[in-house]
């Protein structure tokens, strides 16, 4: 249970973030409130209010970041953002879906084990309000993230979180993960899968060990194609601190994180003076995961190759896999069943024996192929958008490799929900200012010439 810490902290955040967007820039405050806010606010507590939602960290975080813009900033906020696709896709998956996955969901199912209860027409605005809170970082990245600097703050914010989140790290992996205990009170996962190789995975504020490797993957990568943009750290210094991000990763343990920034760090340095080919394979492995449901009902995708590869590199993470696969494909035939608008929420989408590990079943399940094909669109077509800006006389150099490595992050986080559920504030936030930044890039003049 968390203890009175947890809830004050949540409670105090928006204080907090008046101090932040009062002492820094728009994008800054903006990207602390947010970020900041996912890495050190306790996990699995929210603040219960009559007539709303649960007010998690991360809608805390989000809801304090856009009163800081519209209050603090006077930045105006469109409800849905001022791009009329991003929209008529927002207000789908926000105001539309929700409804249509209630009113075929009347009846309770059957998961196994015990009868779970059908769906009312409040579930519907409940998950409409849900939904609006979870895309919110989506929103304001789409508001904040215009001129190249923008861009590089956003960058720099969570290169430099990553810094921060390393002395946390570090304790976690040689004392094993206590610090979430120690300080809100509870620890907020099964602390077993937290043991690897003889040692700990940093748990930090963040649920689970997968979660602080992805971080901190992101953060690296961030850092490194920071110091690809410009000169404005120290290379030596920006060296070095990359350095001790990837080391971070490293003594993490978590396979897969390290395997994706390994990736990320060979496409940038073998295509550092060719970015359109950064941003054609961003593209493909966006759309990899776009098709992954189809490729995975026909079988077409590659399971067990990767069951064994992962199993000639560490067998236990190779067992990891199949387990992994082997949930999945049971979830798929269960979420196959209600194919178009998903099982809705309260563990509808789950049976009483499975496992959900990847983001893209848990979003299958509940919302259908069109809510899951809705989602995933977003990032794809941000990550499309900057395949024909790479070729732009109107658009520098530095520009042009920010915004291939820009797309390339946003790839490998889809990539990782195949596996695991590491969709987090700051994963919307980065697409977001990724929309933003194109519609900017695109208002300029010659802008039809692109």
């Amino acid at each position: 249970m968390p203890n009175t810490i947890a809830y004050l902290s949540l409670l105090i955040w928006p204080l907090i973030s008046i101090f932040i967007f009062k002492k820094f820039s728009i994008v800054v405050a903006s990207s602390l409130t947010i970020v900041l806010g996912y890495l050190i606010l306790p996990v699995n507590t929210a603040i219960d209010l009559p007539a709303i939602p649960p007010l998690s960290k991360e809608a805390l975080s989000s809801i304090a970041a856009l009163s800081g813009l519209i209050l603090i900033k006077r930045v105006k906020v469109h409800l849905f953002t001022s791009n009329k696709l991003f929209s008529v896709v927002l207000i789908i998956l926000v105001v539309v879906l929700p409804f249509l996955t209630v009113i075929t969901n009347f009846d309770p199912v059957y998961n196994g084990q015990v009868w779970v209860k059908g769906l009312a027409l409040y579930d519907a605005f409940s998950m409409s309000i849900n939904r609006y809170l979870h895309y919110l970082p989506l929103i304001i990245g789409f508001s904040i993230i215009r001129t190249h600097k923008d861009h590089v703050d956003l960058f720099k914010v969570i290169f430099l979180l990553g810094l921060i989140y390393i002395f946390p790290a570090l304790f976690e992996i040689r004392m094993s993960p206590q610090l979430h205990t120690w300080i809100y009170g509870f620890f907020p996962h099964s602390f077993i899968q937290q043991i690897r190789y003889d040692g700990f995975r940093p748990v930090v504020f963040l649920g689970h060990g997968l979660l602080v490797g992805m971080f901190f993957c992101i953060s690296f990568l961030s850092g490194f194609i920071v110091r690809g943009s410009i000169k404005a750290i120290p290379a030596k210094i920006s060296l070095s601190a990359i350095v001790g991000l990837f080391i971070t990763l490293i003594l993490s343990k978590t396979l897969s994180s390290l395997f994706l920034a390994a990736l990320g760090l060979l496409i940038l340095i073998l295509f550092r003076k060719n970015t359109k080919n950064i941003t054609t394979i961003a593209f493909i492995l966006a759309a990899t995961v776009l098709a992954y449901p189809i490729l995975s009902i026909f079988n077409l995708f590659p399971h067990q190759d990767l069951i064994d590869l992962f199993s000639k590199l560490d067998p236990a993470r190779g067992g990891s896999l199949w387990f992994r696969f082997y949930h999945e494909s049971i979830l798929l035939d269960h979420a196959n069943l209600k194919m178009l608008f998903g099982w809705g929420g309260w563990g509808r989408n789950r049976l009483w024996d499975s496992i959900t590990d990847g983001a893209w079943i848990i979003i299958y399940g509940q919302n259908g192929f069109i809510g899951f094909f809705m989602v995933f669109l977003i990032p794809l077509l941000a990550v499309y958008k900057t395949i024909n800006l790479q070729s732009s006389k109107y658009v520098k150099a530095d520009e042009v490799y920010l915004l291939a490595g820009h797309s390339l992050i946003i790839a490998l986080l889809l990539i990782d929900q195949i596996p695991n559920a590491s969709i987090s504030p700051y994963f919307w936030l980065l697409i977001g200012g990724l929309w933003g930044r194109i519609e900017h890039i695109r208002s300029r003049p010659h802008a039809n010439d692109m």
